[in-house]
């Protein structure tokens, strides 16, 4: 096994994933099943049991990424990354590093640009699939940092290199879950933004986005099945702050955080803040305190498709992906095998929510290994789910 991969029973029934961006996926323990299952099939999956609930689960594990969220997110601007015009120089001693070049022809298939030399090989097998991929984490932060990887690691800290990786992260994979990516890669990378496309692709391949003040599914015991209350009805989870899609799948929760709000609207496509006004009406009292400043921000500041707009008229995917229905009764599921107790391993216990990830540098004797706390929550996300340890890139093609 590459590695151990850890679903989170709460004490109040809910299984949950704790993810390495700051994000925590929320279903039934066969649905988290199967996200890891296609996500990280070379990994090991446990179940762990814990006495706090899910709301509480979720704010512990957003509260490691707080920190570092918010000020990773102000260098957004500083260093420009989504505006190609400014971005960051290759500088010499670094420029043995670049991967990417135009005029390559392997076996009579033109390689775009951003393909990197070292996956040529699995790009030029898609092709021949008649699938080409998309591009995979490497590539993908080099293309929004417009450097390599290695120039990151060398000359930033953390705080700030992790911003492209998990941008990169987001766009690929965060966004998508277990959802089926209907995106069309070939057009977004084509395009003269691939990640302004990508965003937008995003948004369509839902159906279009938007949010909602609601439930985001039932209740499930710790088997994974649906609770069901003494009047006989499933009981349902209580309402929370969701992006949804226009087909009906509940993507990923808000947290009251503007800088954190603003960049996963983006990356979900919403295209503006019309929905404040509807959900501030949802929310109780209490609730809508804690968002009525974030709201105000936001609708103040949220603009990020301007220039793009013409973008919107173009077609990103082969289709609206299939809902999801959070809504659905299970029954007459059995204790898992993989169940653990709440006093398992030090990594399971104490490092839960920090991975440590790699992207594997192009010297293969000099792969870099470093931590990357990311932040967010999604509740669709597919980065890597927290304890995990890995010496390759955390994604592959």
């Amino acid at each position: 096994m590459a590695g151990t991969a850890y679903i989170v029973k709460t004490s109040d029934g809910v299984s949950q994933i704790n993810y390495s961006d700051g994000s925590v996926q929320t279903g039934t323990e066969d649905e988290l099943r199967a996200t890891l299952a296609s996500n990280l099939p070379d990994y090991e999956i446990k179940v762990v049991n814990r006495d706090y609930s899910s709301e509480e689960n979720i704010s512990k594990h957003q509260a490691k990424y707080d920190e570092i969220g918010d000020y990773a997110d102000k260098q957004m601007q500083k260093y420009s990354i989504f505006s190609p015009s400014s971005a960051l120089q290759v500088q010499d001693e670094y420029s043995q590093y670049v991967g990417q070049r135009e005029g390559r022809v392997v076996d009579g298939i033109e390689i775009p640009k951003w393909v990197d030399n070292d996956y040529l090989s699995s790009y030029v097998s898609s092709v021949k699939r008649g699938n080409p991929r998309k591009p995979n984490n490497r590539e993908m932060t080099e293309l929004i940092a417009g450097i390599p990887v290695e120039q990151l690691y060398g000359t930033m800290d953390v705080s700030q290199w992790s911003r492209y990786t998990r941008q990169s992260s987001q766009l690929l994979y965060g966004v998508v879950g277990s959802n089926e990516d209907t995106r069309n890669w070939e057009s977004i990378m084509a395009s003269d933004n691939p990640v302004i496309a990508a965003q937008i692709a995003t948004s369509q391949m839902y159906g279009g986005t938007t949010v909602s003040y609601q439930s985001g599914g039932y209740r499930t015991d710790a088997n994974g099945n649906t609770v069901i209350g003494a009047n006989g009805e499933p009981e349902k989870l209580p309402p929370a702050l969701y992006i949804v899609g226009g087909n009906g799948t509940v993507l990923t929760s808000l947290s009251p955080n503007a800088n954190k709000m603003a960049t996963m609207l983006q990356n979900f496509g919403v295209r503006n803040t019309s929905w404040i006004e509807t959900v501030s009406q949802a929310m109780p009292s209490d609730v809508l305190s804690q968002y009525k400043s974030v709201f105000n921000t936001v609708s103040s500041s949220y603009n990020p498709w301007t220039g793009f707009d013409s973008m919107w008229d173009m077609e990103f995917t082969s289709g609206v992906a299939p809902f999801i229905n959070p809504f659905e009764i299970v029954s007459g599921l059995g204790q898992s095998e993989a169940t653990g107790d709440t006093t398992g391993d030090t990594a399971e216990n104490n490092n839960l929510g920090v991975t440590e990830q790699t992207i594997k540098t192009a010297d293969s004797e000099t792969t870099q290994e470093t931590t990357q706390p990311v932040y967010e929550t999604n509740q669709a996300s597919e980065s890597l789910p927290s304890d995990q340890t890995q010496t390759d890139s955390p994604v592959t093609s």
